[in-house]
């Protein structure tokens, strides 16, 4: 008799746990899922708009900056950050953009291409392949977010968008003053 009891003891547990994993497996599914489509918005809280590459204080994502800025960036652009700001009170021709990113020589000369520069190694001196070309330091040096201290030397290619905006390239040359196989580049429109 005690054993019978027993097994009816069993058997009844059995089917409460067959019922909570008939129950929780689907739970456990559906927020597994909900976890994994939200886990940028979760964790990259403290980025803007949920981008790990967006620096703390920009107001604008980057797809809408780069179309509102109607400029583009290269097809390879790796280590990104960027900083966007409008101008409040302002209309949107004053709108700021920063960018530093690391890219391959190739799609960093296709890119210069497409925007209508010279590739600076084409001529005897950076500074003399685009007019305004400088050697220096690059204009938005020092974004903060990701960005490490500056010490090579850049070449700053500027380019006016319209009366009041200005385009620039500026990117990171070797010792030899020619571009490196994986230069840096700051793209800035002020």
């Amino acid at each position: 008799m005690l054993s019978r009891a027993w097994q009816q003891k069993a058997e009844a547990r059995r089917q409460r746990l067959r019922r909570f994993a008939l129950f929780a497996v689907p739970v456990g599914l559906v927020l597994a899922v909900t976890a994994w489509l939200f886990a940028g918005d979760i964790f990259g809280a403290d980025h803007p708009f949920g981008d790990a590459r967006a620096c703390p204080g920009s107001d604008t994502a980057l797809a809408p900056a780069l179309q509102q800025e109607q400029i583009s960036l290269p097809l390879v652009a790796t280590g990104l950050h960027y900083t966007t700001h409008e101008s409040a009170g302002k209309p949107a021709a004053d709108y700021s953009f920063e960018a530093v990113f690391h890219t391959t020589r190739q799609a960093l000369v296709d890119y210069l291409a497409g925007q209508g520069l010279a590739d600076p190694d084409r001529s005897a001196h950076p500074d003399e392949a685009n007019d305004g070309s400088e050697t220096g330091e690059p204009v938005g040096e020092g974004m903060g977010c990701g960005v490490g201290r500056i010490t090579g030397t850049f070449v700053s290619i500027p380019k006016d968008l319209d009366v009041n905006r200005r385009f620039t390239v500026a990117v990171e040359l070797g010792r030899d003053f020619r571009i490196p196989a994986d230069p840096e580049v700051f793209v800035t429109v002020t």
